[in-house]
């Protein structure tokens, strides 16, 4: 059994908790507030004279998309024997890159005393900058079709797959349990969240529109595995980030996961800030909560709060909290008015 799966069910509270440097808890918060621009998908120009291509893996798929600018030209995309989950990875890609794979091996390094398979805070730390983290959305509109965004994977984890949306009206006979061969057609992802921040440098931020799932009964399935995510703030500054792993069918082992990461921030006097399931919310009062992210919702004195700059807290008001084609000014702060265009 991965590692992965085993739930951290003791805790030694001798390790301190690792603190997240302001820049990179900054840099989760943005990329955080970038899930909104998952509803607002870009219009893609039809392809003409291509071919489909198709692939069998994660890895396959992931070694292709990153080593190439020229995805986007196939007319079809095809995964073959591949398992769907309604969970979307936090960070789409980020695990099959070096620099990826080289935390996750200093991860190893950091087991609690006489375990090998519970790690330190360090420990986490390492494995989500390895790209573990998993979130769950709610459906969104897109040209007059409602989608659920969700993720296809051929090893069981859901950070490891890749990004899909599905028609609303097709998922409730898609089964979870099965494997799909699946066709869709790459759609680009309208990114105006400063790249200055963000831990997705260099990752192609996109989903496959599906348009086609047949069952493939050949194909031998196992049980999915999504690992919430969350970052906490500290009472006395400190920006620290934890995960934990689950079977997302099994709501019992949802909600003890909740409570497992509630425990987790008691434990270190922290406040969650960040939370991973629009579709069922996890925490009460969480100021990015995935309904206020994507709802546009986001406050200025919240991101002041955390650390953000008066500059950059304003500049992200603007860029997630308006949406459309916004041409007036905003009122932020102490009366001060911004000029969107700026």
């Amino acid at each position: 059994m991965s590692d992965l799966l085993k739930r951290d069910n003791v805790w030694e509270t001798t390790h301190p908790p690792i603190e997240y440097t302001k820049p990179e808890a900054l840099s989760f918060i943005y990329d955080h507030l970038g899930n909104q621009r998952l509803v607002h998908p870009q219009k893609q120009a039809e392809i003409k004279n291509v071919t489909d291509k198709s692939f069998h893996k994660n890895e396959e798929f992931w070694t292709e998309i990153l080593n190439t600018t020229r995805y986007y030209n196939y007319r079809n995309v095809v995964l073959e024997g591949f398992q769907i989950t309604d969970w979307f990875p936090r960070s789409p890609g980020l695990t099959y890159t070096l620099d990826a794979a080289r935390s996750r091996e200093n991860a190893k390094k950091h087991f609690e005393p006489g375990s090998r398979s519970v790690y330190t805070p360090m420990g986490k730390d390492y494995e989500i900058k390895g790209g573990v983290g998993s979130y769950r959305f709610n459906p969104f509109e897109y040209e007059g079709t409602k989608y659920c965004l969700c993720t296809a994977t051929s090893d069981g984890f859901c950070h490891t797959g890749i990004p899909l949306a599905i028609p609303l009206e097709w998922m409730g006979k898609i089964d979870f349990s099965a494997a799909y061969k699946i066709t869709g057609k790459y759609q680009h992802i309208d990114n105006s969240i400063d790249k200055h921040f963000t831990h997705m440098s260099g990752l192609p931020k996109f989903y496959f529109l599906i348009e086609d799932l047949v069952e493939d009964r050949t194909v031998s399935t196992r049980s999915l595995v999504v690992t919430p995510v969350v970052f906490m703030h500290g009472k006395d500054g400190e920006r620290l980030a934890s995960y934990c792993t689950c079977y997302p069918d099994n709501p019992r082992d949802v909600d003890a996961t909740s409570a497992w990461l509630q425990d987790y921030a008691d434990r270190y006097d922290a406040k969650i800030v960040t939370d991973y399931d629009q579709q069922r919310p996890a925490f009460a009062n969480v100021p990015f909560s995935l309904q206020n992210v994507m709802a546009g919702n986001v406050l200025l004195q919240q991101l002041l709060d955390f650390g953000f700059s008066q500059k950059d807290a304003e500049k992200l008001i603007i860029q997630i909290n308006i949406t459309g084609n916004f041409q007036g000014n905003l009122i932020v702060g102490n009366n001060n008015q911004i000029n969107p265009k700026q």
